[in-house]
């Protein structure tokens, strides 16, 4: 897989978890984020930049809560986004929405791969070392820095956790 298209999945997935979740109205998840809790995930993404995200034109911010081992488990996340239009898309193509899903989540070592229920592709993909993440900065993403596309991710592991 080439860097472009690896930082288009990586990029594009908080946009492919909203539409997923928004054409089959899966229902928020409990907020259990007792002893259970694990892992939350901030994003921010960003593109202005229609020759590079296309269909990804806009922008999607979120809070992801995980829940279950270090290895994986189930989570919830509330996602809100905003898409745009090149030339026009027709009414209702284009402006913001908020959703919320229920994940299930598995840690593979290096990569925390988020999961809509019953699919086997993920939706989401963070790294698993907690941190602060630039699109600058990176390295699983390998794509040098473009012009109109800003992202920040926040991993953290909570210490208390399983």
């Amino acid at each position: 897989m080439t860097g472009f298209k690896r930082i288009m999945l990586a990029i594009g997935s908080a946009a492919s978890l909203a539409v997923a979740t928004s054409v089959t109205s899966v229902s928020a998840a409990p907020g259990d984020y007792g002893k259970t809790h694990v892992y939350e995930i901030e994003f921010s993404y960003n593109c202005n930049n229609p020759s590079l995200c296309g269909a990804f034109l806009g922008g999607a911010w979120g809070w992801i809560a995980l829940n279950g081992t270090r290895a994986g488990g189930t989570g919830d996340a509330e996602v809100t986004f905003c898409a745009h239009t090149v030339g026009g898309g027709g009414p209702g193509s284009a402006g913001a929405q908020h959703m919320s899903a229920d994940v299930v989540w598995v840690n593979t070592g290096t990569l925390l791969l988020l999961f809509m229920e019953g699919s086997a592709t993920p939706v989401f993909v963070a790294p698993s070392k907690p941190g602060h993440y630039s699109y600058e900065d990176v390295p699983f993403f390998g794509m040098p820095k473009a012009p109109g596309v800003a992202i920040q991710l926040q991993v953290v592991l909570i210490p208390t956790s399983a």
